[in-house]
């Protein structure tokens, strides 16, 4: 009667077996163990003898399961893992399509996992992966496609202007998807020379005191919807000018501005500016007015004083 058993290798690959009555080898072979280089021992009354052979492990061609098409939002992390239906080895993973891969799209290439933070602007993205390995390729494609979110428009600030100045603000966006398109929606009868670039955003105007306060609306729409945006344009009337050693018609303009302060100040209205020119031969008066109104009185290219030199 011969006992069987197996003697090499000395750590057996996984599931290999003897059947020690008859000497019969059996294994599920595992690409991870090529080649087995196999000993096996039979023992008898008469004595021992061993038999050595190899055997080879052919790989399997790697077969990546399917991966199901997804939908992410905008600004959203997507991951996707893929697994193998068969494929012997250490593979090896690549991005293969697009050809030109949307902003932070990466692949382990260990692992193959690909990560991505999703983009609108790529919107959808056709992936395709790669896994290489000693029995060959396989490759899996799916589709990325990513929904827009809604534009929010940053708050804008309410302002105080000048007639006659220029005024522009550009809007930004806290969130939104795509291409925007701006528009102007109030006030339903815009006041003359206001207008708003349609691509920016950016809103411009040549401040009309007739217009003052001016309650401006902006909307924005993109692929992912709509905002608006409300605030207040306020105009104060044009300055009054004083000029102590001005000799002309008097009207209270840069070119033709008052002598004295009170003469300015009788035509003002309550809250108006007056700007006395300060960089003139006379920057003084000898004036001192009595002014029983509010009104913001500003020295203009150097002191001024009154009351004497």
């Amino acid at each position: 009667t011969m006992t069987w058993s197996l003697t090499a290798p000395a750590s057996l690959p996984t599931n290999m077996t003897i059947n020690t009555a008859t000497g019969e080898v059996t294994w599920t072979a595992d690409y991870a163990f090529n080649p087995v280089n196999v000993t096996i021992q039979a023992t008898g009354p008469g004595g021992t003898d061993t038999e050595s052979w190899v055997i080879g492990v052919s790989p399997t061609i790697a077969i990546i399961n399917a991966i199901n098409d997804t939908i992410v939002t905008d600004g959203a992390s997507y991951s996707v893992t893929p697994t193998l239906a068969q494929g012997s080895g250490t593979m090896t993973w690549s991005l293969t399509a697009p050809a030109s891969l949307p902003t932070n799209m990466a692949i382990n290439t260990t692992t193959g996992r690909v990560t991505w933070t999703a983009d609108y602007a790529f919107n959808p993205v056709n992936v395709t992966i790669q896994a290489t390995g000693p029995g060959g390729t396989d490759t899996e494609s799916w589709v990325v496609a990513v929904n827009p979110i809604i534009p929010i428009i940053n708050a804008i600030d309410d302002t105080f202007i000048i007639d006659g100045d220029g005024y522009s603000v550009t809007p930004t966006l806290a969130q939104g998807s795509g291409t925007m398109t701006w528009s102007l929606t109030a006030p339903a009868s815009p006041p003359t020379n206001i207008a708003i670039n349609s691509s920016t955003g950016r809103v411009t105007w040549s401040a009309s005191y007739a217009f003052g306060p001016v309650n401006v609306t902006i909307t924005v729409s993109g692929p992912g919807g709509t905002d608006t945006e409300s605030w207040i344009i306020d105009v104060s009337p044009p300055p009054i000018w004083v000029d102590f050693a001005y000799t002309g018609v008097e009207l209270g303009t840069f070119s033709a501005p008052f002598r004295t302060l009170g003469s300015a100040a009788t035509a003002a209205s309550s809250g108006d500016v007056i700007n006395v020119k300060g960089n003139t031969g006379t920057p003084y008066t000898l004036e001192t007015p009595r002014i029983s109104k509010p009104l913001r009185i500003q020295a203009i290219g150097g002191p001024v004083r009154t009351g004497g030199a």
